[in-house]
């Protein structure tokens, strides 16, 4: 039972990890946009995305590491052992929940101990993650420009006396940078989350010791799709298992994370038992009647 208890703290604090930098990540986006007048990022696009890309990157590896994090305490945990990083690092049980509390912004119970028996395999994670310049260009700066493109030929935005907006007229638009900071905040919060699911899908694919995985969702606010799909439990072992859902599918401002399963004697987390229940329930036969189960739930809830 005692392993069972330490996966829920486990994945809880992961959560409020990856919370925490989807926070930040929307908060750079933002301020990327609103912090740049739209003359120069059509001016100079690819400074905008060079300087936006570094940031991205940081926050991507964070929640990577994060996820390596909590994956090693998930296998040490329920096996003894973790897997080899590549680097020659002796992990413990108390770094490890070292770094899943310091993720979660608070205060760090434990350090150090014994370290831990280590598989040679090396980790999945060791060849790197594929997030280039060219996905930050096509997620953020592709639509930012598309949409001040768009601002323009808007006879909306023209004043009376004049043909047509330039550049600089737009620079003095808030509502403009607004709208356009706004509308890259979701995808560039699941670009984020996706480093730590990646990292985790990839890791329950190859290890010889990971069974499955499943997606654990966010109880309250996750929608009636993911809660679908996370009723499904600890069926996942690749992308398309399942019945033909993919379980590896997220949208923007998501919170579900992804959990490996090392032992056919874990017990379901919390939350997917209430995803469980509530697909049971609803009696649902599509995911539109599902959703709509949910939603009247919820105003229920409110109400």
């Amino acid at each position: 039972m005692s392993r069972q208890l330490d996966t829920e703290k486990a994945l809880d604090l992961y959560r409020q990890g990856q919370e925490r930098l989807g926070v930040h990540a929307k908060t750079v986006a933002y301020m990327s946009v609103m912090s740049t007048r739209p003359s120069e990022i059509m001016r100079d696009p690819e400074r905008f995305t060079r300087e936006l890309h570094a940031q991205l990157a940081d926050l991507r590896g964070r929640s990577r590491s994060l996820a390596v994090a909590l994956y090693q305490l998930l296998r040490l945990i329920w096996t003894g052992r973790v897997l080899d990083d590549g680097y020659g690092t002796r992990w413990s049980r108390g770094d490890l929940w070292d770094q899943l509390y310091e993720g979660a912004g608070l205060e760090k119970p434990q350090r150090g101990g014994v370290p831990a028996e280590v598989d040679n395999d090396p980790g999945p994670w060791t060849g790197g993650d594929d997030f280039d310049r060219d996905t930050t260009r096509d997620l953020v700066t592709i639509v930012v420009t598309e949409k001040i493109k768009q601002a323009q030929r808007d006879p909306q935005r023209k004043s009376a006396d004049a043909d047509a907006l330039t550049l600089e007229s737009l620079d003095e638009l808030d509502g403009l940078l607004e709208e356009i900071a706004t509308s890259v905040q979701g995808p560039v919060q699941k670009l984020i989350a996706d480093g730590g699911r990646e990292a985790i899908v990839t890791s329950a694919q190859q290890d010889r010791r990971a069974l499955r995985w499943m997606r654990v969702p966010s109880s309250g606010t996750a929608c009636g799709f993911c809660l679908m799909v996370a009723s499904r439990g600890a069926v996942y072992a690749s992308e398309k298992s399942g019945g033909g859902i993919k379980g590896g599918e997220f949208h923007p401002n998501c919170q579900c994370v992804t959990a490996p399963i090392f032992s056919n004697k874990y017990q379901d987390p919390d939350a997917v038992k209430q995803a469980k229940k509530l697909w049971k329930d609803s009696k649902a036969a599509s995911v539109q009647d599902f959703n709509r189960y949910i939603d009247t739930l919820r105003k229920g809830e409110r109400t």
